[in-house]
């Protein structure tokens, strides 16, 4: 029997012990979390910032540049904005 997705969100949580919840914008690069809320975009959807993906940080750019982030093994640049409104527990 499959999984659902919320059953498999609280799978891994429950495996990796994540406690603390933060916007993906605190992050430093290498650190990694569990979407936990998102905007209610398309676009990010499409891009793969979903409830229970797991992100990395690759590089935050200076003068108020993108946020580089993996996720499903692609890197995608989001603007700092949009980064506020992106929850993760590490």
């Amino acid at each position: 029997m499959a999984m659902k997705a919320n059953d498999l969100y609280t799978a891994q949580v429950n495996q990796h012990n994540f406690k603390k919840e933060k916007n993906i914008l605190k992050l430093r690069s290498g650190e990694q979390g569990i979407i936990v809320d998102t905007p209610a975009d398309p676009l990010l959807a499409s891009m793969g910032f979903r409830t229970g993906k797991v992100v990395s940080i690759v590089a935050k750019e200076i003068f108020n540049g993108p946020l580089v982030c993996s996720i499903d093994g692609r890197k995608v640049a989001i603007c700092k904005n949009v980064a506020e409104k992106i929850t993760v527990i590490i």
